[in-house]
């Protein structure tokens, strides 16, 4: 009897979305975190306030690139597919 392929449930498809999601996030905090206590037990406080008030910006970014290369081609795409259609 031959097996057929089943295709992946979507519990198992979103499970391959989210884990890398959660690790790089993870590893995001790790690095705060890990740069805060060098900064503040070897350079000093001055140093630490500044990398504490650049790390939101610094988040901001990462944030809008990662908003950028998810959700601006589908919505494009959501956009130029009834321009295509109406040709």
């Amino acid at each position: 009897m031959a097996q057929t392929k089943v295709a992946p449930s979507v519990f198992h498809q979103l499970l391959a979305f989210t884990v890398p999601l959660i690790l790089t996030g993870l590893l995001q905090q790790l690095y705060s975190i890990t740069d805060s206590l060098i900064l503040g037990n070897f350079v000093g406080q001055s140093a630490l306030t500044a990398v504490g008030s650049a790390s939101s910006l610094l988040n901001v970014f990462c944030l809008s690139l990662q908003a950028w290369s998810s959700d601006v081609p589908l919505w494009f795409l959501m956009l130029l597919v009834p321009v295509i259609i109406r040709k």
